[in-house]
């Protein structure tokens, strides 16, 4: 059944003023005795997103995505317990050729953890946050995250906890802190069917396209196997990692040492013909189609699976500010990190990555961020979309006006090895205390290469309504 704009937007209001007339105006403290404190809160989050260009037939016209947070903990003094338990309420409505909803409970972070003097140790689902950068991958490699928007929202909402036991010590000198994962869960990342999906609307583009019946029928034979081993819960799929932490002089300092799985996942071929698969999907030209049919593939062929290689981090942070400005950095030395060949086929390489960062508020409160990130893969072959040593660029400047209730502030990035680029324009307003509202615009742009990280988004650009509401 089609629903519609009128629907969908009624559906967000509605959901608003359920919440702001539920009498939770406030995080609520409860003193149960003397020796237990309970605290509640919660927050709403509703984000309506427009199609900016009406590119092709099968992209969304419409999204809206409404998040309600719910959190509770309790902290026992006499036995230095904290308990934290986090739930996720959302519904999601996607209006264009596919009309959907999805309704959706999930568990957040629920954990229980021991607090003494010298160390904390905890034990349940959580959230980890490792290294100095934004919106960078180096060394915050602990958690997944959902792609299923893609990058919509930071890299700390995209986050999902995961089961861990997290050890921390601490002392006035130095702090060490361990996560040990008994299980693997990947990040969130759609293959086919969405305008986020690492192949998008590939398949509905076939399918209702004006294409032979022997080329749909060769499209509609590609397999991706759900089934990866590391996915399993079993302890042989477990993960660890190690950060130090300590500070000489007035720079903050940490040293990494982790043995996780790439948690993005990775398409691997199960047989030699599989590299004519994928150089379909990756590059979906009239002749790499045309080579697809006539191949004479076997339905094994036809078959790629997911993969999730493990891979070895040793890494470390810095922090420091001179004068006004703020200085910080990641490297890592990754060994074992995912690739796909010039041919298509998978393989596996070493990579150093490194990331500075620099950060400043002017006499006119202005704030600026520039982060500047380049990779360096050892034992280089010719990669498809992959250089040597590619360079990133990314950035954030902003100001606040009306003593702080209105805001405007634009991210960008921009890849100088690819030239495809992202901006991010925002207006954000405080309309009460815990009440902000946010209108801005995602552009997507591929510089001549659509297979680049904002390439492949280029018909993507949206604008956006955001609001939330803490309580």
């Amino acid at each position: 059944m089609r629903i519609s704009v009128k629907k969908t937007l009624l559906q967000l209001i509605s959901i608003i003023v359920i919440v702001n007339f539920a009498g939770v105006g406030s995080a609520a403290v409860i003193d149960l005795t003397d020796d237990i404190q309970m605290n509640i809160d919660g927050k709403f989050e509703g984000m309506v997103y427009f199609d900016a260009v009406d590119n092709n037939f099968y992209e969304d016209t419409l999204v809206t995505d409404g998040r309600l947070l719910l959190n509770g903990d309790v902290f026992i003094e006499s036995l230095d317990t904290y308990v934290k338990i986090g739930a996720q309420f959302r519904h999601e409505i996607f209006n264009g050729f596919n009309n959907e909803s999805d309704p959706d409970v999930s568990m957040r972070e629920a954990y229980v953890e021991l607090r003494k003097e010298k160390y904390n140790f905890a034990v349940g689902r959580q959230i980890v946050t490792w290294g100095k950068l934004d919106d960078s991958v180096i060394v915050d490699r602990i958690n997944p995250q959902d792609y299923s928007h893609y990058i919509l929202y930071d890299k700390q909402e995209r986050k999902d906890p995961a089961l861990m036991m997290l050890y921390k010590y601490f002392n006035d000198d130095v702090s060490m802190e361990v996560a040990y994962l008994p299980f693997f869960e990947p990040s969130h990342v759609k293959m086919f069917g969405s305008d986020w999906a690492m192949f998008g609307h590939l398949l509905e583009a076939v399918n209702y396209g004006t294409y032979t019946s022997a080329q749909k029928s060769a499209v509609n034979s590609i397999a991706i196997s759900d089934h990866d081993t590391v996915t399993d819960k079993s302890l042989k799929n477990s993960q660890v990692g190690v950060r130090f932490r300590g500070k000489v002089n007035d720079v903050d300092y940490s040293l990494y040492y982790m043995n996780v799985y790439n948690s993005v996942t990775v398409l691997k071929e199960k047989t030699a013909n599989g590299t004519i698969v994928k150089r379909f999907l990756y590059a979906p030209t009239d002749a790499n189609l045309s080579s697809l049919v006539s191949s004479n593939l076997s339905a094994y062929d036809y078959v790629l699976e997911k993969v999730h290689p493990r891979v070895n981090v040793i890494g470390a942070d810095y922090e420091t500010v001179i004068g006004e400005y703020g200085f910080r950095g990641e490297m890592a030395f990754l060994m074992g990190m995912p690739f796909t060949r010039q041919n298509f086929s998978y393989v596996e390489k070493d990579m150093i990555s490194v990331g500075i960062g620099v950060d400043h508020t002017t006499a006119s409160n202005i704030y600026f961020d520039l982060q500047l990130v380049q990779d360096y893969i050892l034992n280089y072959e010719s990669l498809f979309a992959q250089e040597r040593s590619p360079l990133s660029v990314t950035g954030t400047i902003s100001k606040d006006f009306l003593r702080g209730k209105l805001g405007l502030e634009l991210d960008w990035a921009f890849n100088i090895s690819y030239s495809d680029w992202m901006i991010n324009p925002q207006v954000s307003y405080e309309v009460a205390s815990g009440v902000d509202v946010k209108v801005g615009s995602f552009i997507f742009e591929d510089g001549d290469e659509p297979s680049t990280l904002f390439g492949k988004f280029d018909e993507n650009d949206v604008i956006y309504v955001k609001t939330g509401l803490s309580f």
